[in-house]
């Protein structure tokens, strides 16, 4: 689900899904993207600043930095 909201851009529901304990490295099955990197490559920013304030500090930024070349409010986060 949170992959899904991710995707679509569906800010109260990712937040909502955090706040119940969604698990941020919980990929799709098939192609093992995150949320942080379906909301990257979807442009959705609202999301994307969401999923990084609920991420470990540790995050890898350079998993998205190839999309943030393509979309500068990413690049911005």
């Amino acid at each position: 689900p949170l992959c899904i909201s991710a995707h679509y851009g569906h800010l109260d529901v990712v937040k909502r899904l955090l706040a119940a304990g969604a698990s941020l490295d919980a990929a799709f099955p098939s192609s093992k993207i995150t949320p942080l990197t379906v909301a990257a490559q979807s442009g959705n920013v609202e999301v994307l600043h969401s999923l990084l304030l609920a991420s470990p500090s540790t995050f890898p930024v350079e998993s998205i930095r190839p999309f943030a070349k393509r979309n500068t409010a990413v690049l911005a986060l």
